[in-house]
Order: C-alpha cells, then structure tokens, then sequence
C-alpha cells in the first residue's frame, strides 16, 4: 500500500535511507519535505504497515524532481520502487506538470535500468556530482505526454 508520509513513518523512512546512501538525509531532512507544501513524500508499506520504501519529490512551476528513492534491501526485487515511481508519475500527470527529473549515479546499474523501464531518459552528467566516493550523476527525465 502506497500512501502519503506521516510524521511516524520518518524514522523508518530516515533507518531505509541510512542503509543504502553514503551521504543520507536524516529524520529531519525527511522531516521539511513533510511539512512544505511543494514537496511529496510517499511510503510503501506491506500488510504489517512496516515502511518498505519511499519516494520523496519536490514539484515546482512545471516539474517534479525526486530527490530521494529508495527499498529496504529486506523488501527489493519485489516491484515496490516501480510502484513507487508510478505514484510520482501520477502526481505528475494529474498535477499537469510537464515532467520528472533525477540523477542517479552512473554505476548504479539496476536504478538506472528501473528508471529506463519507467520511461525516463538520459539528458546528460554532472561531472563529479557525488562525494563519497566522488562520481558523476546520470540526469533523467519522464516527459508528461499528456500536458
């Protein structure tokens, strides 16, 4: 089940984030997008309303970028993230931005071959845009086709 973020959904959603990212946001971080308006931040529960992923995306004028996506290595491999990215789509459309971006880093192989089934596209790298280890990010975009 996918549904907006509650305040007691940020510790698991901070635990997730901390477990897969060299420079992860924290509680508080995930705390802001909750509370501003311009941001959205879902959460993928199973049956137990354990939190198993989110996605984090903050819409301005005419797009939405996600900042933040992420599974629990206990719940991968089981289509959550694409659910996940199908919300933000969504949103997008029903919102009538124009479309979403995000960078990945470019040896993020499996991200980057979820992104391209979900229909995004690369539209170039940022030289050196990752610290820790120092790499480049692959910039992606989902075009709203229905605007």
């Amino acid at each position: 089940m996918i549904t907006l973020a509650k305040e007691a959904d940020l510790d698991a959603v901070a635990a997730i984030e901390k477990q897969l990212f060299s420079r992860p946001w924290t509680k508080e971080h995930f705390h802001q997008a909750l509370c501003n308006p311009a941001a959205k931040l879902w959460v993928f529960k199973d049956e137990s309303e354990t939190v198993c992923g989110y996605v984090c995306m903050y819409c301005s004028v005419d797009e939405g970028e996600i900042t933040n996506v992420a599974v629990d290595p206990k719940f991968q491999r089981r289509g959550y993230a694409g659910a996940l990215l199908e919300v933000a789509k969504q949103y997008i459309a029903e919102s009538q931005l124009q479309r979403i971006i995000l960078e990945v880093r470019v040896s993020n192989e499996n991200a980057i071959s979820l992104y391209r089934k979900m229909g995004f596209e690369n539209l170039g790298i940022r030289k050196g845009f990752y610290e820790e280890p120092k790499e480049d990010a692959m910039i992606m975009a989902w075009e709203n086709i229905r605007c």
